[in-house]
């Protein structure tokens, strides 16, 4: 054999020898990378091609997705096909608006997700609460937010830890309205709650 044949047959079975490839996309890579290319050059070209064949798997399954959502929006007439000029035209129809005025109510109605953690801190952070029964799902929602931040319930509507609570959670409070239903209480000196935390 020639040494640009040992040296091309080499790279190949290096190549495979990390992963069984498709004939195809061997053959490809080589032509593209040319003949006698080095191993990192070939193996950046099926890197590329793989890329390539991930987009195009990724665009097929969005266009799929996006033609059932269609036809089920369509099946529950919600969107209606129109005639256009030289094209069809996507319109929504009267109960698809009176649906999507019910989905800005409900989203408008949900509560935040808190997204910055607590910072530890040496003084106690105690939060009380008085949430009336009939905002339930804001106390359920502040009694998880609590947990997830690293507090301790010695209450249900009692709290301890000791850290620091983020903003994002302080702007959620106002946001649901409950500033005037919580205190926040930060203590420099345990005391006899030492035994708590």
């Amino acid at each position: 054999m020639k040494k640009v044949k040992k040296d091309a047959a080499l790279k190949l079975l290096e190549i495979l020898a990390d992963t069984a490839m498709a004939t195809g996309d061997v053959l490809e890579a080589m032509i593209k990378a040319g003949y006698g290319a080095s191993q990192g050059r070939l193996l950046r070209e099926l890197s590329r091609m793989e890329r390539r064949r991930e987009l195009a798997e990724a665009r097929v399954r969005v266009g799929r997705n996006y033609c059932t959502l269609l036809s089920r929006l369509k099946k529950d007439g919600l969107v209606q096909v129109r005639p256009g000029r030289g094209d069809k035209l996507l319109a929504i129809t009267r109960q698809g608006l009176q649906r999507l005025r019910e989905l800005w109510k409900k989203q408008s109605q949900s509560l935040p997700t808190i997204t910055q953690p607590a910072i530890a801190s040496r003084t106690f952070t105690i939060v009380a609460f008085d949430i009336p029964e009939k905002e339930r799902r804001k106390r359920n929602w502040l009694r998880r937010v609590l947990a997830n931040l690293g507090l301790r319930m010695i209450q249900k509507s009692v709290w301890i830890g000791k850290v620091v609570l983020p903003r994002e959670f302080l702007e959620s409070l106002r946001d649901l309205e409950l500033l005037d239903r919580v205190e926040i209480f930060e203590i420099s000196k345990a005391g006899t709650l030492e035994h708590i935390v």
